[in-house]
C-alpha cells in the first residue's frame, strides 16, 4: 500500500469519527503506512470497513490488522474441506503420486499434507489420518493467524 492509499484509508475512518476531524493526522499517517504497508489497498479497506461497522472508538491497528485475518480466514478451507482435498488427491494419485497430488492442493492443505507425512495420510486408518490431520491443520492455522497479525517489514 503506497502513501496515497494510507490517507484515504485514514480519510474514511475520520470520516467515521467526526471528533477526529480538527486532530493532526499526518504522524498517524506515517505509522499506519509502515504497519500496514505489506497488505493491499483493497483487502485494507475492507478491514477497516468492517473494523468501522463494529467499533466505537477510533480503530486501532490492531483491529484492522485482525480484520484482514477474519476476511481471510472466511475464504480459507474448514479442516473438513481441506480434508476432502487430500481424499480426492489420495483417490487420484495414489501413495506413489505425491508430486503430483501436492500440486491440487490448497497451499495450507498442501503444508499439512507435508507434515502429517503423504504415507501417513495414504496408509493409516482413515479415523486415524482424519484426526492427525485435523489436529495438525488447526495448529497451522493458529500459526498462521498470529504470523498475520505482524507485519512483514518486522518479521524477521
Amino acid at each position: 500500500m503506497n502513501e496515497k492509499e494510507t490517507k484515504n484509508l485514514l480519510t474514511l475512518a475520520i470520516g467515521a469519527f467526526p471528533s477526529m476531524h480538527d486532530k493532526n493526522m499526518h504522524p498517524t499517517a506515517k505509522v499506519w503506512g509502515k504497519v500496514l504497508a505489506d497488505i493491499p489497498y483493497n483487502v485494507a479497506e475492507d478491514a477497516l470497513l468492517r473494523t468501522l461497522s463494529t467499533t466505537k472508538e477510533f480503530p486501532t491497528l490492531a483491529e484492522i490488522r485482525e480484520a484482514v485475518i477474519l476476511n481471510a480466514q472466511s475464504c480459507s478451507l474448514t479442516t473438513g474441506e481441506a480434508y476432502q482435498e487430500v481424499i480426492r488427491a489420495i483417490n487420484k494419485f495414489g501413495r506413489y503420486g505425491e508430486g503430483l497430488a501436492m500440486e491440487t492442493l490448497s497451499p495450507l492443505t498442501r503444508r499439512v499434507a507435508r507434515s502429517v507425512g503423504w504415507d501417513s495420510l495414504c496408509l493409516n486408518n482413515k479415523h486415524d489420518a482424519r484426526a492427525q490431520f485435523r489436529k495438525e491443520y488447526e495448529k497451522q492455522e493458529k500459526r498462521d493467524a498470529i504470523e498475520a497479525r505482524v507485519p512483514q517489514s518486522l518479521k524477521l
